[in-house]
C-alpha cells in the first residue's frame, strides 16, 4: 500500500477539526458531490439523504460536469440517490466523458463509466450530547470503465471503503461552520477518472466550509490519491483539491447549485502531463 503525507494546510485544517469537534445539526442545505453522495464536491459527508424514520425517500438527483482540459476531458456525471430510514443512503452515478485531442495520454481518461454506492449513519450528530459529530461510513464501486493500461475492451473495477466524521457548528446563526474529514482505502486514480491504483490505498480526505445566511456554502476540500497509476511507471499523483460556492436559492432547500474550481494535477510522472489545474467544475442537484 502507497502513502502520501498532506501538505501543511490539510494537516491545519484536521488539526482545527480534531480541536473543535467537541463544540452544535445539519439545518442548511446539502447536496449531493460528484459521484452521488451527500457532501462537497469529491468528499462525502457524514449526513445522508434526508428520509423518514420508516420510510424511503424519493431520489435527489444531481448533475456535474468537469471541465479536465485537453487532456483530461469534460466529464459529465448524472446521479440519482434516495435516503432510507433516515440515516442510510444509496444511489447510482453514471459518468461520460468528452475529450478534444489525440494526446496519447487522454487513453486514461477517455471511457465513462458506472458507480453505485451506498453510506450509513453510524452516529447521528448529536448522539449522547450536543457536541458530538456524525459518523458514518459507506462505499463506492466503480466498473465498464476501459482504460490502455489493461488492454481496450478490457473494462476495469475499482473502489473505495471509507469512514467520516462531519461536524456543523450553529453558535453563529447566519454562519455555520462545517467541518468533516475522513479516511478511506481506495483502489482508483483519481477518483476513477485514471482508472485504477496498483492496489488499495490509504488516503485521507477533508473540508471545511461556512454557510452564509442558510443560503451561500463557501468551502475547500483536499483528498489524497495513491501514489501511482496502474501501469504507469513512475507516476506520482497529487492530492486534488478544490474550492466550493454552493448556492440554495429555494428556501425548501431543495434546488442547489455548484460553482467550483479544482485541481486534479499537472505533471503526474511517468512523463505525462494531465494539465488539470485550477479547472472549472459545475453542478446542480433537486431533492424531490
Amino acid at each position: 500500500m502507497s502513502k502520501r503525507s498532506f501538505p501543511g494546510f490539510a494537516l491545519q485544517l484536521a488539526a482545527i477539526l480534531v480541536a473543535v469537534l467537541g463544540l452544535a445539526s445539519a439545518a442548511w442545505g446539502q447536496s449531493l458531490n460528484l459521484e452521488g453522495q451527500t457532501g462537497g464536491l469529491v468528499t462525502p459527508f457524514a449526513y445522508t439523504t434526508p428520509s423518514e424514520p420508516g420510510g424511503i425517500s424519493f431520489p435527489a438527483a444531481a448533475f456535474h460536469l468537469v471541465s479536465g482540459g485537453d487532456i483530461v476531458g469534460t466529464h459529465f456525471q448524472i446521479s440519482l440517490t434516495a435516503g432510507a430510514l433516515n440515516r442510510l443512503e444509496f444511489g447510482y452515478t453514471r459518468s461520460a466523458v468528452s475529450v478534444s485531442t489525440d494526446d496519447a495520454a487522454t487513453g486514461l481518461f477517455d471511457r465513462g463509466f458506472s458507480i453505485v454506492h451506498a453510506k450509513a449513519i453510524l452516529l447521528p450528530e448529536g448522539t449522547g450530547g450536543t457536541g458530538a459529530p456524525a459518523i458514518a461510513a459507506g462505499f463506492v464501486v466503480r466498473f465498464q470503465k476501459q482504460h490502455i493500461e489493461r488492454g481496450l475492451g478490457v473494462a476495469t473495477k475499482n473502489g473505495d471503503v471509507f469512514v467520516v466524521v462531519t461536524k456543523t457548528f450553529n453558535q453563529i446563526e447566519q454562519a455555520p461552520i462545517v467541518l468533516s474529514g475522513g479516511v478511506k482505502a481506495t483502489s482508483a486514480s483519481l477518483f476513477g477518472f485514471a482508472g485504477n491504483a496498483p492496489g488499495w490505498s490509504p488516503c485521507g480526505f477533508l473540508f471545511g466550509g461556512i454557510n452564509l445566511g442558510g443560503r451561500v456554502l463557501v468551502g475547500a476540500e483536499y483528498a489524497q490519491q495513491p501514489k501511482e497509476i496502474d501501469g504507469i511507471e513512475g507516476s506520482d499523483v497529487p492530492g486534488t483539491v478544490t474550492f466550493l460556492a454552493r448556492f440554495t436559492p429555494d428556501p425548501q432547500k431543495r434546488l442547489s447549485i455548484d460553482v467550483s474550481v479544482v485541481s486534479l494535477g499537472g505533471d503526474v510522472g511517468g512523463g505525462i502531463d494531465i494539465k488539470a489545474k485550477n479547472r472549472f467544475a459545475f453542478g446542480v442537484g433537486y431533492r424531490f
